[in-house]
């Protein structure tokens, strides 16, 4: 496993914090569920349909924390094997937009690729052939992922 770089990390707790994300759950059990064994009752009060290939509708629910505050969990789940299944659950402290979902969901891809698949936070843009800190190319995050997989630095 490569560690990843300080600039990169604190970058990604940026983002997740500002899209309100409290932490990430891959399990084989749902939330309703998991909330069942808690003693909670969340309520669906949202969906996005049709967002990943061969994955669930995005379900959004809201349920009360042990302390009273409001949470909201966005649920999908997607084959990994013929009889395996993995639910993610992404718990925020506000209701996520499908925006916030994507980039829980992107910077997790990316952490996983440089983690596991040797890809470098400084990349060699196509275009002049100069070498660059991918957090270099842009301020939004969008643009930043685009041009890290484009291998681009925005000369």
């Amino acid at each position: 496993m490569i560690k990843i770089d300080d600039r990169t990390k604190e970058y990604f707790e940026d983002v997740l914090k500002d899209v309100g994300l409290i932490r990430t759950i891959n399990s084989k059990e749902g939330l309703e569920e998991i909330s069942e064994k808690q003693g909670i009752t969340p309520k669906k009060i949202g969906s996005y349909e049709n967002v990943y290939v061969n994955a669930s509708p995005i379900d959004i629910y809201k349920y009360a924390a042990p302390n009273g505050d409001a949470r909201y969990c966005a649920e999908l789940s997607y084959q990994t094997n013929i009889d395996d299944y993995n639910i993610e659950l992404h718990i925020f402290n506000r209701q996520p937009s499908l925006d916030d979902v994507r980039n829980v969901r992107t910077i997790s891809d990316i952490e996983f690729q440089m983690q596991f698949k040797g890809l470098k936070p400084e990349i060699k843009c196509y275009e002049c052939g100069r070498t660059v800190h991918f957090l270099d190319t842009s301020e939004s995050f969008g643009e930043v992922v685009d041009r890290l997989n484009e291998k681009y630095c925005g000369c």
